[in-house]
């Protein structure tokens, strides 16, 4: 877990380095292909905060490098246009939430992570689907030359991909808010 995590902080700080991300970016215009480094601090973060320790007193430097993280990552969605209102909305808060709303809030989050959960099955499977028939319907090359023709993702796929990528984007602050909510909701009550 510890290699997992050091090349977790490594993807950070790389991204940070290269400059992947512009300040003024809008979700729209950064590249697809660029979308999944959106997610490292997220993914460190999830596993910074999984790490075990034997003594409680080494704990606080573990929590405080997930919540840098975690902070990291919803800054950098919320440049970039990727934190949803109801996330921002709990994120700027201010003191304790009634019950009710927090439940509600609770709900929401819920039925929209499952939403993005069937959506991303069914994208994996349609790809998957075209996959199959495309290798079905090949002809196989046996005098060993290769086509000069590249084999391209079709514009389906590349739509589909973004769209996947997007989504998984998308539920990283969900999972956050909601976590930060609970967290905020049991230390006052």
């Amino acid at each position: 877990m510890a290699a997992g995590v050091e090349m977790l902080r490594h993807c950070v700080l790389q991204v940070d380095r290269a400059g992947v991300f512009s300040s003024n970016e809008e979700k729209d215009d950064i590249a697809t292909a660029d979308l999944k480094y959106m997610l490292t601090p997220f993914y460190l973060s999830e596993v910074v905060s999984r790490t075990r320790t034997p003594d409680p007193a080494t704990r606080l430097p573990i929590v405080t490098e997930a919540a840098e993280n975690t902070e990291l990552f919803l800054a950098m969605c919320d440049r970039h246009g990727f934190l949803p209102d109801a996330a921002r909305a709990a994120r700027e808060r201010e003191g304790t939430v009634d019950p009710a709303t927090f439940r509600a809030e609770k709900v929401n989050r819920f039925k929209r992570d499952k939403a993005i959960r069937v959506r991303l099955e069914e994208l994996d499977a349609a790809r998957r689907k075209r996959r199959e028939a495309a290798l079905m319907s090949e002809e196989v090359n046996w005098d060993g030359e290769d086509d000069d023709e590249e084999d391209a993702d079709s514009p389906l796929d590349d739509e589909e991909e973004r769209e996947r990528w997007l989504l998984l984007v998308e539920v990283g602050p969900s999972h956050y808010s909601l976590h930060l909510a609970e967290s905020n909701h049991q230390t006052r009550h």
